[in-house]
């Protein structure tokens, strides 16, 4: 499985989505060697001089799966020997404003990690993007790399070449599908001439399914709109293929720098008339975060009192019990925050420093300020290893609580 993140919105505990990775830590004696303080000339000048690819591992701070690849892969003594031998190696933060912004800008990198080999001139090679758990999975990244006939420039040369070439095209959207790259124009060329029957045949439906994923595109519409003759030929795949194009759809919609509440209305309303169980449950899901990115407290609220008790697991209810202490003084809302909380932590390993520390803030915001007072204290004495910043910012809400209370 690939992990990669785009840069999405997030903020503390009031975020749209997260995702949790486990780092593993060991002693190791082997790691990759990147040059101190690279600079792209520089790098260009000794890729000359010693007949070397460069790598260079595009990250951010905040990536999870930058961080894992680091601690996990840049690590093991293999891909670290196969990396040292074979390319000048170099990583850059998508965010420093100096040569990271530069390189992100030139190479067009869309998420993160991104994964990119240049060669001495400046010139794209190789690319791909995301975290794959397999070591042996980087050393054939680097052996295609160094392939005239394997890497992405020398696929997407061949392609351009002959687009019309079934063959090519399958190569370069494997290719470049992995990147982060649009490829949505290729895509529409590729649709463009078939015919409604057309989407139904074996090889153009594995593509349709592969790589398309916008489910406002006529010919997603059309698979929805004709469902049931799709899953007599496709199956379980129709299904699927649907409940990814709208989940995908949503993201998009809701991770835009402007979100455009009318066409996520829409989604949701078209969404709703396609017929199948695994859709209709997400749905609510997508209601919710369609509230929150608007931060339309109010009809959120109302929605999660009405439906929150079937459609959220722990972590959101934790995670909407927050966000109505901080939002809201209405007791209806209030209460249910409570009911949520007393069901998270009533759950086996439930007592985490994130639960109590929500259901204090939930107590507090009741006005009940000595429960909310004991509750913080108990967050710092779970067991758990926390961050410097969740002891600060706990110990800092007790002295507001006891201050409070004066």
């Amino acid at each position: 499985m690939r992990f990669f993140f785009y840069n999405l919105l997030s903020m503390n505990k009031n975020i749209l989505f997260t995702a949790f990775f486990c780092f593993s830590f060991s002693f190791v004696f082997a790691q990759i060697v990147f040059e101190k303080n690279p600079k792209l000339d520089m790098l260009k000048a000794k890729a000359k001089k010693e007949k070397k690819l460069i790598f260079i591992d595009a990250y951010t701070t905040w990536c999870g799966p930058c961080s894992w690849i680091s601690a996990n892969i840049f690590t093991d003594k293999d891909v670290a020997t196969f990396y040292n031998k074979n390319f000048i190696n170099a990583k850059f933060d998508m965010e420093d404003q100096g040569e990271g912004t530069k390189i992100g800008s030139l190479y067009k990198v869309m998420c993160y990690p991104n994964l990119l080999f240049i060669d001495e001139d400046g010139k794209l090679v190789h690319r791909t993007a995301g975290a794959e758990q397999d070591p042996q999975y980087y050393i054939q990244l680097g052996e295609a790399a160094k392939s005239t006939d394997r890497n992405f420039s020398s696929i997407e040369a061949k392609y351009l070449k002959n687009p019309s070439n079934p063959i090519l095209f399958k190569q370069y959207m494997a290719a470049v599908s992995s990147t982060c790259l649009d490829y949505k124009d290729e895509l529409d060329k590729f649709l463009s001439p078939l015919n409604e029957n057309d989407y139904l045949e074996e090889e153009n439906w594995k593509i349709i399914v592969e790589y398309l994923t916008d489910f406002n595109h006529k010919t997603t519409q059309y698979i929805a709109k004709n469902s049931a003759k799709f899953s007599d030929k496709h199956g379980d795949a129709v299904n699927g293929f649907l409940y990814n194009s709208i989940r995908q759809t949503a993201f998009y919609l809701l991770n835009e720098p402007e979100f455009q509440v009318d066409k996520y209305k829409l989604l949701l309303k078209t969404a709703k008339t396609v017929d199948f169980e695994s859709i209709a449950d997400l749905l609510p899901m997508l209601e919710i975060y369609g509230f929150e990115r608007e931060s339309d407290w109010e009809n959120l609220f109302q929605f999660l009192v009405k439906n929150g008790d079937t459609v959220l697991d722990a972590e959101n209810k934790n995670r909407y019990s927050y966000l109505i202490a901080e939002n809201s003084t209405s007791e209806i809302y209030l209460k249910k925050a409570e009911q949520w909380m007393k069901d998270v932590l009533s759950e086996e390993g439930g007592e985490t420093w994130n639960s109590l520390d929500t259901y204090a803030h939930v107590l507090y915001k009741m006005n009940r300020k000595k429960e909310a007072l004991e509750i913080a204290e108990k967050s710092l004495k779970t067991g758990e290893e926390l961050e410097e910043d969740q002891i600060e910012g706990t110990k800092k809400y007790i002295e507001e609580i006891k201050a409070s209370l004066k």
